[in-house]
């Protein structure tokens, strides 16, 4: 198994890092150029921003938080050489909590389904550790 195939979910992460970055870095600009806010009032303070700009600046802030440690944990299953089809589907099945956990968040923003897709991905973020340990402890 080549160590691209679990690498490219990792690449798309990224562009969708840098898509919701540019959204967020837009929708900042378009705020302050319509006089929503002024510098002033959110140089200091992210929490400042009208609600449509913050739920975007929150998605952007939620791409550090668990996709560092799957980024971690995908250089873990490189290093020891463990990259099978199951950490592949694994991480794509991750990639794509991801995706669906952003729409989320900046389009409707609902709750409980951002939630659940949240979930989700913790879910299978558990289930990728637990795999990589069994690999790495008890299978070979």
């Amino acid at each position: 198994m080549t160590p691209q195939y679990i690498l490219l979910p990792i690449f798309l992460h990224v562009a969708l890092v840098i898509f919701v970055g540019v959204m967020m870095g837009r929708a900042r600009f378009r705020a302050v150029s319509k006089g929503e806010r002024k510098r002033h009032e959110v140089s200091l303070n992210n929490k400042n921003w009208p609600d449509d700009v913050l739920k975007i600046g929150n998605n952007f802030d939620n791409q550090f938080q668990l996709p560092v440690l799957w980024y971690a944990l995908t250089a873990f299953i490189l290093a020891t050489q463990l990259v099978d089809q199951v950490a592949i589907a694994l991480s794509w099945a991750f990639l794509l909590s991801r995706i669906v956990h952003s729409y989320i968040h900046v389009t409707s923003n609902k709750l409980p389904d951002r939630f659940y897709a949240y979930l989700f991905g913790m879910a299978v973020f558990v289930a990728m550790w637990i795999w990589f340990a069994l690999r790495l402890f008890v299978i070979g």
